[in-house]
């Protein structure tokens, strides 16, 4: 890919911005785009939220637009939304945290626009507690 001054662009000679975000959408030195929904916080193609589940079912500092995560059995958990989706249609996808065990996330996004429903299956499909990460995409 060839940048500005027809230089290829590298890790050595490519100029990185870091995108502005605020209540109007975002910005950086190429490219703007406006807030999708009335909060502002929300962007079109931007996760709507976020979050890191531990082994034990809890969850980690530092999510976003997530009131609580229920731990309701073994590889059985339901994250709830702190600013609802407009529907079900929603998509959440996710990946273990652990180097040493393979990770299957489910989402069941239909439980309803305030919640989904998380399954964990280990490398053997068994229902477990592993840590997760998980992003949900969607109308707000």
């Amino acid at each position: 890919v060839l940048g500005a001054g027809g230089l290829a662009q590298t890790f050595e000679n490519a100029t990185l911005t870091t995108p502005t975000i605020a209540a109007t959408g975002w910005t950086n030195a190429n490219h703007a785009h406006a807030a999708a929904n009335s909060g502002g916080t929300a962007i079109t193609g931007m996760a709507k939220g976020w979050c890191n589940i531990d082994a034990t079912g809890a969850l980690v500092a530092g999510s976003f637009n997530v009131t609580s995560v229920t731990d309701t059995g073994t590889g059985d958990r339901t994250i709830v939304w702190d600013i609802d989706f407009a529907n079900t249609t929603y998509v959440v996808v996710g990946a273990g945290t652990s180097q040493a065990v393979a990770t299957f996330c489910a989402y069941d996004p239909t439980t309803g626009a305030g919640s989904t429903r998380h399954t964990v299956r280990d490398s053997v499909f068994a229902l477990a507690d592993l840590g997760t990460m998980s992003a949900a995409f969607g109308t707000q």
